[in-house]
């Protein structure tokens, strides 16, 4: 649906409903009263209105839910009925629309409320009333969601963030896009209870795992999220359709949303946070949920501009099903089990260790703003992306592994491929930057300034961002 929506929006303008509340107040419903309630005491009110919006003309009607959160609800004695109003406000867009070819949206508005540090609301308590009510709505069975009306970016960072692990365990991680994900775990499973474990199965899949390794870490990575490097336009689309060999989607896709991790990374909106949204969702329920397919270009334009990483981006499942098909052709289903499913398995949960894992384990060095973290096991199973605290405090590095003793195989890959002239300009790490452990950075202070709640801290922090400020202009 989701899908279906982005390429009409493209064709042309779609038309919205308008306000629900406006016409419930023309109609003698009067502002103290719960409008959300009227889903369930005056169901034939709300329908009418539905209706009046589609003869006119309306291409998405939005459900009467705009404040059916706990905090609002909470006001007229109806806190617990969160699940209630939203769903009866979805069935009556459902019942209204029944014979139109329209979308309908679950409205969701602020909570009312002042959330930390303006207000006593803590980040946790905003994002389980935004989680519950828009469970509720996808519950029920709306096409998308509507934020209206924020007022507070801090607050809009939580319900959209939220909204897709919202929808449930059985939306994020078992829908139609996941199957072939669970296919080839479960194939890997079978095929070693059916062959047998096999020191040649090993072998073959270690084989494949290694390059597969190394262009997320190399390609998707240090190439294409942080440009740490520079190469031809031939071997960029190379890079391109080896990363893709990895199955986790397409490059612009993949680079686009690890750039909104290290601009919100473990603040609200970074989009594979465990500290803000857990270790399954940092692990994989962002590259499984269906909410978060769409690329977003705009944070991708430097290389948005190329059509054949555009035209890769939109077909990347090709690379990846060629070579599942061709290791079946060449080698059977023995070799397709363990070269490709078993490979695959591994590369996945190998890479997903640094979004769920190295914010866990592990020694901090530098004093980034996050809680990444260095871990040599990591490392090793990542060709040297557990030096995961190095690279947060030093992101544009084509070297994680600051030090000698840091194992870091794709480094060690990259200066090979720019021995032969493949890629240069490597963006190494001065001297300053790795000696310097206790820096306090712009980013440090300004995510402090958030956590801060006092006046008095506040002030303080905010006089050492000017000095800092002042010492880096003078400097």
């Amino acid at each position: 649906m989701a899908g279906i929506f982005l390429d009409q929006l493209k064709k042309a303008p779609i038309l919205c409903d308008g306000a629900v509340g406006t016409l419930l107040y023309a109609k003698g419903i009067f502002i103290n009263r719960c409008y959300d309630e009227l889903n369930i005491s005056q169901p034939d009110l709300i329908r009418e209105i539905h209706h009046d919006y589609l003869q006119s003309g309306a291409q998405i009607i939005e459900t009467n839910t705009f404040g059916a959160n706990s905090f609002r609800l909470e006001r007229h004695g109806m806190a617990d009925r969160v699940r209630d109003i939203n769903l009866a406000g979805v069935q009556l867009a459902r019942q209204a629309a029944k014979s139109f070819d329209v979308w309908i949206g679950g409205s969701v508005g602020p909570l009312g409320v002042r959330i930390e540090p303006l207000g006593k609301i803590s980040l946790q308590e905003a994002r389980k009333a935004f989680r519950d009510q828009i469970a509720a709505l996808s519950e029920g069975g709306v096409d998308l969601l509507l934020l209206e009306t924020f007022g507070y970016l801090e607050e809009i960072h939580q319900a959209a963030v939220d909204a897709a692990r919202a929808r449930g365990w059985r939306h994020v991680y078992f829908n139609s896009l996941t199957i072939p994900y669970w296919a080839i775990h479960v194939t890997a499973v079978v095929g070693i209870a059916l062959t047998g474990f096999s020191w040649l199965g090993l072998s073959l899949a270690l084989a494949f795992y290694v390059p597969r390794m190394f262009f997320v870490t190399g390609a998707y990575h240090r190439y294409f999220s942080h440009r740490s490097y520079k190469t031809s336009r031939w071997f960029q689309f190379v890079l391109g359709v080896g990363a893709t060999l990895t199955a986790q989607k397409g490059p612009l896709w993949w680079a686009a949303h690890h750039r909104i991790h290290h601009k919100l990374s473990d603040e609200p909106g970074d989009l594979h946070s465990v500290k803000q949204s857990g270790f399954w969702w940092a692990h994989h329920g962002w590259l499984l949920a269906r909410d978060l397919e769409d690329t977003d270009l705009s944070r991708i334009k430097d290389f948005a501009r190329y059509p054949e990483l555009v035209w890769l981006n939109r077909w990347w499942v090709i690379p990846p099903f060629a070579l599942g098909t061709l290791t079946f052709v060449l080698g059977g289903f023995h070799v397709f089990t363990w070269a490709f499913c078993v490979c695959q398995v591994l590369c996945w949960h190998g890479t997903f260790t640094i979004n769920s894992l190295s914010h866990l384990l592990g020694r901090r060095r530098y004093a980034t703003s996050d809680d990444s973290r260095n871990h040599p096991v990591l490392a090793l199973i990542t060709m040297g992306e557990g030096w995961h605290n190095n690279h947060h405090h030093y992101q544009v590095s084509a070297r994680q592994g600051f030090f000698w003793w840091e194992l870091d195989a794709t480094y060690y890959v990259l200066r090979g491929l720019a021995a032969v002239g493949l890629i240069w300009d490597l963006h190494g790490v001065p001297d300053h930057v790795r000696a310097d452990r206790t820096e306090a950075t712009h980013d440090g202070l300004v995510s402090r300034i958030r956590e801060r709640s006092t006046k008095s801290e506040r002030h303080d922090l905010t006089e050492g961002w000017r000095a800092l400020v002042g010492r880096s202009s003078r400097s």
